[in-house]
């Protein structure tokens, strides 16, 4: 799948097994989130990964292998243009600050605002990596670039 969709992003959200001290436990069980391009389409994919599971059962009759999709949320694509996009590319080359626009490869509510009608951007400081983890920090230099950049959207959006 990979070869197939080279911008794909997996996370492991969970890794669970049964407390087997030394020997093998009697099962694990995985929880991963895929972000796929918004072009991807999810019912082959979901097909694809249905198939590998049941080829697995048919060669390795001992495993008891399953998966499920919980959840399944579209992807968008935001068209680079319009006056939102032209004020934020304005504002970035007016501070300096590369445009560098890129799918976000995580997971947010922006997608069920976009499947309301709202064309939502992210926009912040940080790194992804960083995000709702132990060591989690930005750097007050961030924080103050983004104020600045969030102040001046403000700003020309009220003009």
């Amino acid at each position: 799948m990979r070869e197939k969709l080279p911008d794909s992003v997996y996370n492991i959200r969970d890794l669970l097994s049964t407390q087997a001290g030394f020997a093998v436990p009697d099962w694990c069980e995985a929880w991963l989130d895929v972000h796929l391009p918004a072009t991807a389409r999810m019912e082959d994919i979901s097909l694809e990964l249905e198939e590998i599971v049941e080829r697995t059962r048919e060669s390795e009759p001992q495993i008891d292998a399953d998966i499920r999709f919980p959840t399944i949320h579209a992807g968008y694509e935001l068209p680079e243009k319009g006056p939102l996009v032209e004020a934020l590319r304005d504002i970035y080359r007016r501070n300096s600050l590369p445009w560098e626009p890129q799918p976000f490869p995580s997971h947010s509510d922006a997608n069920q605002l976009w499947a309301s009608g709202v064309k939502p951007i992210l926009l912040g400081p940080g790194e992804l990596e960083k995000a709702h983890a132990p060591d989690e920090a930005v750097s007050l230099q961030q924080v103050q670039t983004a104020a600045e950049v969030y102040l001046e959207l403000l700003l020309h959006m009220c003009q």
